[in-house]
Parts: C-alpha cells; structure tokens; sequence
C-alpha cells in the first residue's frame, strides 16, 4: 500500500515517525509517479538524514526556490502550495517546527 511505503520512506531518509500520514496527489514525473502525502510529527521530531540523503533540515516552502531541489520538488510543492493559497506562517523565532510547518519530499 502507499501509505506503508510513505511511512517506511519517511522514517528511513529521516528518522521521522508519521503520527498521520494523509494523502494528497499524484504528481507525474518524466519515468514515474510520485504519491505525495501530508505526515503528521511530534512537535519535538528532528529530522536526521537517514540511508539515501546527504543532510535535511525544515524550511519554509516560499524558500524551495532558493534551494538545490529537482524540477519535479518544485513542481510537488507548487502544486501542494497553489490551489489553496496556503500562507505558511513561522513561529515568532522564524524558524519552522515539525509541528507547525516544514516538507519532507523523498523520492526514488
């Protein structure tokens, strides 16, 4: 199932464990299909760079643009961004909590 695999993939690229996985697109690659999800932390959570990624850390989504990301990241987090208008507001520190706001995107 790919809520399984969601779940299996977050925990192994980021030692993250999802309190809730909620499904919410399929995004078209060139050679394969991306199933995306909304996973649900602990506030606590700290995301650690597992088996396949080099480092991961939170951020907010207005900043993909400013980072080293594939074109189908960007296009992933255009569209979880654009049909809804989503304003993603960061705690008083300016930095993002698990809790809060942030997006993990891990992909084969």
């Amino acid at each position: 199932m790919p809520v399984d695999a969601a779940r299996r993939e977050l925990e192994e690229a980021t030692g993250l464990v999802a309190t809730e996985l909620i499904y919410l697109f399929q995004f078209g690659g060139l050679c394969t299909l991306h199933d995306v999800f909304l996973a649900g932390v602990p506030a606590d959570a700290v995301a650690q760079p597992g088996n396949e990624i080099a480092r991961c850390r939170w951020f907010m989504p207005s900043k993909i643009a400013t980072l080293s990301a594939s074109v189908r990241t960007r296009g992933i987090v255009e569209l979880l961004l654009a049909p809804c208008r989503i304003q993603w507001v960061a705690p008083s520190d300016q930095t993002a909590t698990p809790a809060r706001e942030g997006i993990t995107i891990a992909a084969k």
